[in-house]
């Protein structure tokens, strides 16, 4: 099967995959005892999905589940090989005149199923619906001179098993944590508590929009907290600053 005829799908949707690699393993134990050694199984069978994709305004499963507080199960299907998935990173970088695309990893606890098989493209005319760096905007209170923006997103994921059990009957969202870079060319401060002299995300939004500008992605930058700030210069340009902000829920 050629790489171009490996359809990417989000709980049925077809997106603008640029790669994808899917691991599976299995957790095993090494036993040892007087005179005897052995292996047994000991965490369960897991498989971990990297997809890189470009982000478009007809829709997307995983900043979805940034913004839900609770876990949501996400149906991928990669070339015809399907499984259930949860979303344990998501991060994005906007650096000049781009298409915005994100890196996102998985981990599934259920199996894979299915085989590698030609698909068809479910796109008509998705040029206007990728999200690009000349359409986002960055909001909130006195944002100014923005140049470049990174955010992450990372849960932790935990299987729960019952005994008698190979695979998990539950999945524990134990917390997430948010971090964000941003890049300008105005000077801020950072006081012991990790506030802003100038410069406040009380209300803050990083809206994703197409080159229509009429559909847009909003992901929430409000209650983030600023570790760092840093200044850099180079010669024929002007000093950047670098504030580094994060946030757990």
């Amino acid at each position: 099967m050629l790489s171009n005829n490996a359809e990417v799908f989000l709980n049925g949707s077809g997106i603008l995959a640029q790669s994808y690699q899917i691991s599976e393993r299995s957790d095993v134990s090494h036993v040892v005892s007087l005179n005897k050694f052995g292996f047994v199984g000991s965490n369960g069978n897991s498989a971990t999905l990297n997809l890189n994709y470009y982000l478009s305004t007809s829709g997307d499963a995983n900043i979805g589940q940034v913004l839900s507080t609770g876990l949501n199960e996400i149906l991928i299907n990669c070339g015809g090989r399907s499984g259930i998935y949860y979303l344990t990173d998501f991060s994005l970088s906007i650096d000049g005149p781009a298409p915005i695309a994100a890196s996102v990893n998985y981990v599934n606890f259920y199996g894979v199923s299915g085989v590698d098989s030609n698909q068809f493209s479910s796109f008509s005319d998705y040029n206007k619906t990728i999200t690009n760096s000349i359409s986002t905007v960055l909001s909130g209170d006195s944002i100014f001179n923005c140049v470049a923006v990174a955010y992450s997103y990372k849960s932790n994921l935990v299987p729960r098993f019952k005994i008698g059990s190979k695979l998990p009957h539950k999945i524990a969202r134990l917390g997430a944590t948010e971090n964000l870079s941003i890049t300008l060319f105005a000077p801020t401060g950072i006081d012991f508590y990790g506030g802003f002299s100038n410069m406040f995300l009380q209300n803050g939004q990083l809206i994703l929009a197409d080159e229509q500008t009429t559909n847009k992605l909003t992901i929430p930058i409000s209650g983030f907290v600023l570790g760092s700030c840093a200044a850099a210069i180079s010669v024929n340009d002007r000093i950047r600053y670098t504030l580094e902000l994060s946030k757990a829920t």
